[in-house]
């Protein structure tokens, strides 16, 4: 059936994360904005030494990554090193980030405090403020804050969370963000992983860190895992040592491309307005690969490929999966019939899959194309009718078509409608598009939507259908009428601007009686 997205568990390994779509990981800093602003501080890539000239502390980088071990896969060592990180650095703050100036920015030697946008964290806020409590003191700033609105306010917030990134470890919570100057004193607290910090209560955040302590930026980088980010916390205002904006940045995909293309026009924009410099950071380009996982309480078998730069889920072999991908920008979407195939081709050609295993996913990949482009009956909790809707074309050109039980048919670029969700997500205001409204619809197409609408159906909701579209045809014709005679006397206004007043004095004539 033509499902509108699919979601996926999360019970996965970190492997199979990488190329399926992700949930969106949301800490506990979400409680302290309202949903005007959903922000967070980043992840990290690599675990690569820092560069041996930065090294200072009491360990050092080499004897931290020999410890560690380099990609810190093993959960033991990653314990390990927060028990001795915990032991070897004191409560005092020592956080020399030794971060390097954005208006030089060197794409192969760089450091940076980034405070990096994700509007995804919208979806589980609303959960995190039900359980943290409505009550906040504002006596120590204003954590609510919008900080993709108005980045230059950062000293007036409670405190900010940021992450650490430098040229091997440039992996962000988000796609973009602020560049922040923190000074030394101001830092409350460092950590490895996500802290889980309660940002807008200073007396929180101070008794946290007293239990974190405080790492120098050598030794955060040095141990980081490749797979998570880390957190670095700052009171936004202490003593009037305060955070300062000081650049943007935004990540860009191998083709050049921003990876997240709402929060690059907004970095773009404030920086021109503020007159501060905007960085391009490259993202870590996924290595090709193909991954085997069981998902699901009976544990069937998926396959996700990850080639030239994209990700590819195939959803177990039982004839109802979605296929579908995520790209560099992380926009999920339907793969075409060609992607789809040259994914599967290099999964053959690296003896991952068999040829027989990769003609039946193509052949349910095809199943699956028409349900999609098949117009789908959709009914209430209830069960009354609602909607009739189906897809057609791929990517950027994808369009979805929603026939209404008000007789009314919307027509909606997913990708543009993708990015307008985003940006009232980051707390922008969403100019109704007009090329997205919904219109009368033309009464032959309704006729074929209903007709192959009904196909799908059993005999009873079929003729529940039919009776509900014997009803409304009628007024579908005359609404489709009217909304053509309207459509051409404005084409006629605009093409001959002489008609304006002729139509007003006719306008006033029927007002008068």
């Amino acid at each position: 059936m033509a499902h509108e997205r699919d979601e996926y568990p999360s019970r996965l390994t970190s492997d199979v994360r990488e190329c399926i779509p992700r949930q969106s990981h949301f800490s506990n800093e979400a409680a302290n904005f309202t949903t005007g602003e959903i922000d967070r501080g980043g992840e990290s890539s690599s675990a690569e030494a820092a560069r041996e000239e930065r090294v200072s502390g009491a360990m050092s980088t080499t004897a931290i990554i020999h410890s560690f071990g380099e990609t810190l896969s093993s959960s033991a060592c990653v314990d390990a090193a927060e028990s001795e990180s915990e032991c070897a650095y004191d409560n005092r703050p020592r956080f020399r980030g030794d971060t390097t100036d954005p208006s030089q920015h060197d794409p192969t030697n760089f450091r940076y405090l980034v405070h990096a946008l994700n509007p995804s964290a919208a979806l589980n806020i609303l959960t995190v403020l039900s359980t943290v409590g409505a009550s906040v003191d504002s006596s120590h700033g204003n954590q609510s804050i919008n900080m993709y609105k108005q980045p230059e306010r950062v000293a007036e917030r409670v405190s900010l969370s940021m992450s650490l990134i430098d040229q091997d470890h440039t992996a962000t919570w988000g796609g973009g963000g602020l560049i922040i100057s923190a000074p030394e004193e101001n830092i409350v607290l460092t950590s490895r992983t996500d802290a889980g910090t309660h940002n807008n209560d200073k007396n929180s955040l101070l008794e946290q860190g007293a239990r974190h302590g405080v790492m120098s930026a050598d030794q955060l980088l040095a141990t980081t895992s490749p797979r998570q980010y880390n957190e670095v916390v700052a009171l936004a205002d202490n003593d009037g040592s305060k955070l300062e904006t000081i650049g943007f940045f935004y990540k860009v995909t191998s083709r050049g491309e921003p990876v997240d293309i709402v929060i690059a026009q907004q970095m773009r924009m404030h920086a021109e307005r503020l007159g501060l410099p905007v960085v391009e950071i490259l993202q870590e380009a996924k290595k090709d690969k193909v991954t085997r996982y069981a998902l699901g309480d009976d544990e069937q078998e998926h396959i996700a490929i990850t080639y030239n730069g994209e990700s590819f889920v195939i959803a177990g072999f039982d004839r109802n999966h979605i296929y579908y991908m995520t790209e560099e920008t992380s926009r999920y979407r339907f793969a075409s019939l060609e992607e789809m195939s040259a994914a599967l081709q290099f999964a053959v050609d690296t003896n991952e899959m068999t040829e027989v295993e990769m003609q039946r996913i193509l052949d349910d990949y095809a199943e699956v194309r028409e349900r999609r482009m098949t117009p789908r009956a959709y009914y209430d909790d209830e069960g009354n009718f609602e909607k009739i809707v189906y897809y057609e074309g791929y990517g950027d050109d994808e369009l979805r078509i929603t026939l209404y039980n008000s007789g009314y048919i919307r027509r909606v670029r997913t990708k543009r409608e993708s990015e307008k969700r985003r940006r009232a997500m980051l707390g922008d205001f969403v100019r109704r598009d007009i090329q997205s409204r919904s219109i009368p619809v033309r009464p032959h197409v309704a006729d074929s939507m209903v007709k192959r609408a009904k196909e799908g159906l059993d005999e009873a909701k079929a003729d529940e259908l039919q009776r509900w579209y014997d009803k409304c045809r009628e007024a579908i014709e005359q609404n489709w009428s009217a909304y053509v005679q309207k459509r051409c006397k404005e084409k006629a206004v605009k093409s001959n601007p002489k008609t304006i007043p002729q139509l007003k004095n006719s306008l006033d004539k029927k007002l008068s009686f």
